[in-house]
């Protein structure tokens, strides 16, 4: 699979989303049983759109781009949010909303940090797995005929396990 499909393809279709969406008469956000804000669906959309966005650009042969990522995120998310704000102001029943733009720009925000915070997140997470101890049911014909290590059940080996982990067991 190419850079380009796998990275920058899935945020051009997002931004076609989008406009796609803004482009609908009287949009009404969906019933999902909570009475949550339109700026919540817009921090959302652009969270994620922030996040693709950042993949976009991160993963470039282009050395400027992938050193200027997260900014260019910022920037290139923040303009296209006021496209769109632009872009509702010519769609009967949809208005464009300076705190629907303040709440694009809070998503986008949300991304970049959390993209140039992945590495971190992803170690904090596998730290955290490591201490969960699989789940073993009481009784398991399976378990009198094999090691747990060997078991499908477990995803768990034993280096998985931190060292106070083994030596305290």
């Amino acid at each position: 699979m190419s850079s380009f499909v796998k990275y920058q393809l899935p945020a051009i279709l997002y931004a076609a989303l989008i406009f796609t969406l803004s482009s609908i008469p009287s949009l009404s956000p969906p019933p999902l049983g909570l009475h949550l804000s339109d700026k919540f669906y817009h921090f959302t959309e652009y969270a994620l759109f922030g996040y693709l966005c950042s993949r976009a650009f991160y993963y470039q042969s282009n050395r400027v781009l992938r050193d200027f990522a997260l900014i260019l995120v910022l920037v290139v998310g923040s303009l296209y949010a006021i496209s769109d704000e632009l872009h509702q102001s010519f769609v009967p029943g949809r208005y464009p909303e300076v705190a629907d733009f303040v709440a694009d720009v809070f998503g986008l925000i949300l991304a970049v940090v959390v993209f140039g915070q992945r590495d971190k997140i992803r170690r904090r997470l596998r730290r955290l797995f490591r201490r969960v101890k699989p789940y073993r049911p009481a009784s398991s014909s399976s378990r009198m005929t094999e090691p747990a290590s060997h078991n499908a059940e477990f995803a768990f080996q034993q280096s998985d396990f931190s060292r106070h982990d083994r030596t305290h067991s």
